[in-house]
């Protein structure tokens, strides 16, 4: 079962694009949206990492990240 920590809220500025990076000790990670929704245009997963390209409102929100 994975080991699940709540990360610090992370702020990033409108347009501003940010890669956010699992610890790198894990294999495989799969980000979801906490509320279900699917990701907007603008985020995708890139390997293990979350890539939020040109931040917008719509991108707020919370994050899970399975490992």
């Amino acid at each position: 079962h994975p080991v699940l920590s709540p990360a610090s809220p992370l702020s990033i500025n409108e347009g501003a694009s940010q890669l956010i990076q699992p610890p790198a000790d894990y294999h495989q990670a799969i980000w979801t949206r906490a509320d279900g929704q699917p990701f907007s245009s603008g985020i995708s997963q890139h390997g293990n990492a979350l890539n939020i390209a040109g931040a917008r409102p719509e991108h707020s929100g919370t994050y899970d990240c399975e490992l």
